[in-house]
């Protein structure tokens, strides 16, 4: 059965690959000058629409994508100095940016297709806002601490007004800024693991943890008087935004402590698991201690929604793993296809994600909870990028989509 799956699955994915791959265009950036070029804005300005950009490791420059273009690098040692800006992508397919390190963070502004971030590490805050669909897997997003009197935290991940699948990854907002004022200090309040805002703000996050920074200490030098910033919250939801959470009790949401107090120790607050303010909130399977709601309608599944992950990167010519966490007894099937798509399913429930190529049927869900799929990763050309979703069938016949894996083949 596996045999014939993969063989299934390899045909139908080239069937639709073909025509594509073979007007692609593929470039090598490589600073020490192995490759077509030796930075990334020359190499983004001069690759026509839909090439692949392989992109050795090295240090390069910032850049800004406004065209679809995949970027594949090596990993963690393709380091980017300068910010990362994805603006006004509004044709084609995905877009995609893979295996790197921002040492100054991302933008992405205003885009009409899909964006996938795939294996970044980022060390500041990635800003979302005014965009359609943005998908960012396997990722680290963490922000540096601030400096200044009574200055606040920043976000991990911030989202105005935009839909963001974030699944297989952590956030982790930045600590509040000390103050040592003379007479009555302050400490910055830590910066929320993701904050979420602004109608239209659609946030889907699925085994990630997310965590709220430390307040900063507030500290009178002269008297005894200073107020710690409260931590911050681990999601912040406000202003009619919308979320979606789900996994396993071995991802939490959580919020960061409060920071030193000079003269009132207790002062400053623990952030909150989650906080949400004139918002919409579905949660279930990942740990959240603590919730503070405003005008918010809370949903709480039962059972929890399900969830798809991969065990590896994918890699051609390599073992791939799929694993689907659902409800015992649940009926499952693997939905393939090369195009990100959005169609609408339920209010606050997962929506179809892909366009369908070819749905795969992986059995019933065992009393561990999970069921899996192994198969050979075809012999695919580094950058070429499908995905996948599962579609799960309870016990009582209700039907619930997990969250989406892109796979980008390295």
């Amino acid at each position: 059965m596996l045999a014939a799956l993969h063989t299934s699955l390899s045909l139908a994915l080239v069937a639709v690959a073909s025509p594509s791959l073979a007007a692609t265009s593929t470039f090598v950036v490589d600073a020490s000058g192995g490759g077509d070029f030796t930075d990334l804005p020359l190499a983004i300005s001069t690759a026509p629409p839909a090439s692949i950009v392989v992109i050795k490791n090295g240090a390069y420059s910032g850049f800004t994508l406004d065209k679809r273009l995949t970027l594949v690098g090596e990993g963690p040692g393709v380091v980017i100095n300068g910010m990362v800006i994805v603006q006004n992508v509004t044709t084609g397919s995905s877009t995609v940016i893979a295996g790197m390190t921002w040492n100054a963070g991302a933008r992405v502004l205003n885009c009409t297709k899909p964006i996938v971030f795939d294996a970044i590490q980022s060390n500041e805050l990635v800003f979302v806002q005014g965009s359609t669909d943005v998908r960012i897997a396997r990722s680290t997003i963490s922000t540096s601490a601030v400096f200044g009197f009574y200055q606040d935290g920043y976000p991990g991940l911030e989202v105005d007004g935009a839909r963001v699948e974030f699944v297989e990854s952590s956030s982790t907002g930045a600590a509040g800024a000390d103050d040592y004022d003379p007479v009555q200090a302050y400490g910055g309040f830590g910066g929320d693991g993701l904050q979420a805002h602004g109608v239209g703000a659609d946030v889907h996050i699925y085994r990630t943890n997310l965590q709220g920074g430390e307040g900063g200490a507030g500290i009178g030098t002269f008297e005894p008087y200073g107020d710690g910033g409260d931590g911050g919250h681990g999601l912040r939801l406000f202003g009619g935004a919308r979320a979606l959470v789900a996994g396993t009790s071995a991802f939490a949401l959580t919020g960061g402590i409060g920071g030193y107090s000079s003269s009132y120790q207790s002062l400053a607050g623990t952030g909150r698991s989650l906080s949400a303010d004139q918002s919409e909130v579905r949660y279930s399977g990942e740990s959240v201690a603590t919730v503070s709601t405003f005008q918010t309608l809370v949903e709480q599944p039962i059972p929890d929604d399900p969830s798809l992950f991969i065990l590896s990167t994918p890699t051609a010519g390599q073992n791939e793993t799929f694993r689907v966490r659902a409800e015992p007894g649940s009926t499952v099937d693997l939905l393939m296809g090369r195009n990100a798509t959005i169609t609408p399913y339920g209010n606050l429930e997962e929506d179809l994600l892909l366009q369908k190529l070819r749905v795969f049927h992986l059995g019933v869900v065992s009393g561990s909870g999970s069921v899996s799929l192994n198969f050979p990763m075809p012999a695919f050309p580094t950058g070429f990028v499908f995905f996948a979703q599962a579609r799960v069938t309870l016990p009582s016949s209700e039907m619930r989509y997990s969250n989406s894996v892109p796979l980008i083949v390295r």
